[in-house]
């Protein structure tokens, strides 16, 4: 059959699955991709991605959606229900394949549903959509079954399994079967079914990266990970039946972890091999390898261990290679009080043997918009004292590298994924996931992980008055803009520039050479380019003159476009560009390190 999809359109891509699904479709080539906002967003997406804005009210929904021919939903479970008013549009805009939120468990199995009642929010939307469907010829849809992702779920001990402690909660025997997929997969799924239209219209598609046993991942991990494991025995019947009391009560919190129990009952349909039918062959999707997958997942990113002794470096096993570009996974966004994994607070140390020149590198992702919880609720200054800290007391890995990330870090928060991006070529990273929370690499092979609300929001901040409110709007970690020495919505393009006339008065030019100085006696400073090899530039500048006039100093010298960004390091801090070197701590002699990038 000829291709009829060419435009497609997600909803709720800043999540924690829209990525991967963006990702997936832009990496296909086969679309034309664009993601749904609402109008006062100001969130930002990989490059090539049109952002088409609504107020999602049902005129401005169907206008939205028109030229598009498939609708892919990747919105949160609690807004399942929202997508009726979307199908509405979308049947009348003239959407040929809507893909709804349906990315999980198998909500067609009768006693699955009895057991989990939010199962039921689904089901309707499928009803609805069948419906639609009926009432409309050309309008079709496809459910998309999964199963837990697992690469997320196996680090945020969804599956049971706290990997930084080597504990692990195991349901009945640990024996029953499951199938479960990782996130790329899940994306290069979304990719097969929009090609694969006359196979997968108006049914249930069930895919898998692997059908496995908590028995069997447990081994992999202890493998994987090392040492002995502590278990704990408990039966998936009945922590349903207690989380549905809990949930009766009001305890929403109850139900991923009930979820998972389901999962883990006999007769609930979770295993897609054999309850259903899986389509990985259909589609083309491969089979994954436990072992690899656990190594990787288990070594590189939920254990201590991973971060402070060699390991095989994060790079995508073989096994898996096939599956997709890169085995990723989102930070976490819930973790229940009985199986969690709590934020660790241990330091992140480089992994010093890993081959970095055998790592695929990917684009920075949006920043999630909510990430998992903090050890405590945390006000808005209280979370801005402890992301300062985490930077402030890394005891490991080049202090340059780890002032870059903070910046980076800034800008993901400030929605700049451009900055970011620009920020981490500079400094020679690779992000095989295209999250800074998942690990990156500098140039020798040195590893570093952020916690997730360094980038992020946690879901526990608790909002106080108006004083922390101003806080988080403002400059959080005290070390100025974050892009265009302008402040907040200056222009990027204008970095290194864009000062205020204040300073004009302290600049005169010195016989036709490339020197600025001002205040106090000219001081040689050496400047180490992140665009060349070499050799360092030498600039002159006033003693008491800013950095921001240092920054004007190095583009000249350095015959660089004005439109380049320049950030300046030194013993491993981003320097203040509205201060001097001496205040804030240079010494003469010492090379001072440029972080070059955009234009």
């Amino acid at each position: 059959m000829a291709q009829e999809i060419k435009n497609v359109i997600v909803v709720g891509a800043s999540g924690n699955l829209g990525p991967h699904v963006v990702s997936a479709l832009l990496g296909s080539k086969k679309f034309g991709v664009a993601v749904l906002t609402r109008t006062n967003s100001n969130k930002a997406f990989q490059q090539g991605v049109t952002v088409v804005k609504t107020d999602y009210s049902p005129a401005h929904l169907e206008a939205a959606l028109k030229g598009y021919d498939a609708v892919v939903s990747t919105i949160a479970g609690a807004a399942v229900g929202e997508q009726k008013k979307i199908i509405d549009a979308a049947a009348k805009a003239g959407v040929k394949r809507f893909l709804p939120s349906e990315f999980g468990s198998n909500t067609t199995n009768k006693y699955a549903n009895d057991l989990v009642p939010v199962f039921s929010r689904k089901v309707q939307i499928v009803e609805y959509l069948k419906a639609t469907a009926s009432a409309n010829p050309n309008f079709s849809w496809t459910a998309l079954v999964t199963g837990p992702f697992f690469d997320r779920s196996l680090k945020n001990g969804v599956l049971g399994f706290d990997i930084k402690n080597k504990k692990a909660v195991i349901y009945d025997q640990g024996s029953r079967l499951f199938t479960t997929t990782i996130l790329n997969t899940v994306g290069t799924g979304v990719v097969s079914v929009l090609t694969n239209l006359e196979a997968t219209k108006n049914k249930y598609v069930f895919i898998g990266s692997l059908t496995t046993s908590q028995n069997a991942i447990l081994a992999a991990l202890e493998k994987a990970v090392g040492g002995s494991w502590t278990t704990e025995k408990t039966t998936g019947y009945g922590e349903v039946v207690a989380d549905r009391e809990k949930l009766a009560k009001g305890e929403s919190t109850i139900i991923r972890p009930m979820i998972t129990a389901a999962t883990y009952t006999e007769g609930t349909g979770s295993n897609f091999a054999v309850d259903e039918k899986l389509w990985n062959s259909e589609l083309q999707l491969p089979l994954g390898d436990l072992d690899a997958l656990v190594k990787w997942i288990g070594c590189c990113h939920s254990s201590p261990r991973a971060r402070n002794a060699p390991s095989t470096g994060g790079n995508i096993p073989s096994a898996i290679s096939t599956i997709s570009t890169t085995v990723t996974g989102p930070p976490p966004t819930h973790r229940s009080s009985r199986h969690s994994l709590r934020p660790s607070h241990h330091h992140h140390h480089p992994h010093p043997h890993a081959p970095p020149r055998t790592r695929i590198n990917t684009p920075l992702l949006p920043a999630p918009s909510i990430v998992g919880p903090t050890p405590q609720p945390w006000t808005p200054s209280r979370l801005s004292l402890e992301r300062t800290s985490f930077f402030d007391t890394r005891v490991s890995g080049q202090a340059t590298v780890w002032g870059a990330l903070r910046l980076a870090a800034e800008a993901l928060r400030s929605g700049d994924v451009r900055l970011a991006q620009g920020i981490v070529d500079a400094a020679g990273l690779t992000v095989p996931s295209g999250r800074l929370e998942e690990g990156s690499y500098d140039e020798r092979g040195g590893f570093y992980a952020l916690e997730g609300w360094v980038v992020g929001e946690p879901m526990n901040l608790v909002r106080g008055g108006e004083e922390e409110m101003e806080l988080e709007d403002g400059d959080a970690d005290g070390d100025g803009d974050v892009g265009s020495g302008k402040g907040e919505g200056g222009d990027v393009e204008d970095a290194g520039g864009g000062e205020g006339e204040e300073e004009e008065g302290l600049v005169r030019r010195v016989k036709g050479k490339n020197a600025l100085v001002g205040e106090g006696d000219s001081v040689k400073v050496k400047i180490r380019l992140s665009d060349r090899g070499g050799p360092d530039l030498k600039v002159s500048v006033g003693r008491e003159q800013s950095v921001r006039i240092l920054i004007r100093s190095i583009i000249e010298a350095g015959e660089l476009s004005t439109k380049k960004n320049i950030k300046l390091a030194y013993m491993g801090r981003i320097l203040k560009e509205n201060e001097s070197l001496t205040r804030q701590g240079w010494k003469e002699g010492h090379v001072v390190n440029a972080m070059v990038f955009g234009g």
